[in-house]
């Protein structure tokens, strides 16, 4: 009987752990230095900002193929207020991440929180804000800004979407690049511009987690699960040989 209730708990513990299992971001250092040092032309467009560079950008992962599909250029929000950008300049931009603190910050070290990456990641991947117009850019920006500045909130339908799914706490909490519970299979960075010396405005930049690997901890929750189920089967086996033999 105490081993049955052993492996009872084995597969118990199992069940828990294939629950808790959280995959990691396999090289997010990797992802800025492929970004690099990188050119890009700042447009305006009702609202809409866009960022194109002129080299080859990899935006596989700025996925959302039914309103944003991503060729050279990505549309995306200000999260830095107190610089200027202007249409047609071009711009050095380089993706920031603090690899200890796995944080993303604006030019004046204001770190990106989890509202403004659950926003700008909802609104790349999937169609849940469906086409917006001018005013709706308007609006999400607010929205964007009320996050960056840690002031109250505008009334809009972006605030009304985020606070549906995040409590204000956790909409003002600093944000860990890549966390799955905010942006799902994606990672938002803050695209720091400069025009020469003098930094300008910063935006964000989405990717994709195309290649996950898991972490240690979750290597042995795997195993504990594994074990686990491994239990449940030799039980399961005992049980019926057991029954065949009474």
């Amino acid at each position: 009987m105490k081993f049955r209730k052993t492996l009872a708990l084995m597969l118990l513990t199992g069940m828990i752990s294939s629950a808790m299992l959280n995959v990691a971001w396999a090289d997010l250092v990797g992802i800025v230095q492929q970004f690099g040092q990188r050119q890009l032309v700042y447009t305006s467009t009702g609202d809409q900002s866009k960022l194109t560079s002129i080299t080859t950008l990899n935006l596989d992962a700025y996925a959302h193929v039914v309103a944003h599909p991503g060729v050279n250029a990505f549309v995306s929000f200000c999260v830095d207020p107190n610089d200027v950008v202007y249409a047609g300049t071009t711009y050095t931009a380089h993706l920031d991440y603090n690899a200890t603190a796995k944080t993303t910050s604006n030019s004046n070290g204001v770190a990106l929180t989890n509202g403004v990456a659950w926003l700008y990641a909802t609104f790349v991947t999937t169609n849940d804000f469906g086409t917006l117009v001018a005013a709706d850019y308007t609006a999400f920006q607010q929205t964007v800004n009320s996050l960056v500045n840690q002031t109250p909130f505008v009334s809009n339908r972006f605030t009304a979407a985020l606070l549906a799914n995040l409590s204000e706490a956790e909409a003002r909490a600093t944000y860990q690049v890549g966390d799955s519970d905010i942006t799902g299979g994606y990672a938002v960075f803050v695209v720091q511009l400069a025009n020469g010396a003098a930094p300008a405005q910063d935006f964000i930049y989405v990717v994709g987690n195309s290649s996950p690997v898991p972490e240690p901890a979750t290597i042995l929750l795997w195993t504990l699960g594994s074990f686990g189920a491994f239990g449940a089967a030799w039980l399961k086996k005992r049980r019926n040989v057991t029954s065949q033999l009474a």
